[in-house]
């Protein structure tokens, strides 16, 4: 019983760590759009790529090309509800 509550507290822990992990950069970067009625999520990813997140399941990388992350979240958030 003790080394079950003890890997239960472990994989607790872990995901506390893993659900913050994107939370890192200051919230700057990702926004949340809602587009033919469904809630998209955009994240900055590196530095010319972002991915595409539907129900917190990542569908898509994709790169910025010539736009700067302000530009693409800017030029998005234009587009969205």
């Amino acid at each position: 019983m003790k080394k079950f509550t003890l890997i239960a507290f472990t994989l607790i822990g872990s995901l506390a760590f893993v659900g913050c992990s994107g939370d890192d950069d200051g919230g700057g970067g990702c926004f949340t759009c809602s587009q033919t009625g469904s809630v998209m999520k955009y994240c900055k990813k590196g530095s010319n790529e972002y991915t595409i997140s539907v129900g917190g399941i990542v569908v898509q990388t994709l790169p910025l090309g010539e736009q700067t992350w302000e530009e693409f979240k800017a030029d998005m958030l234009e587009l969205c509800d």
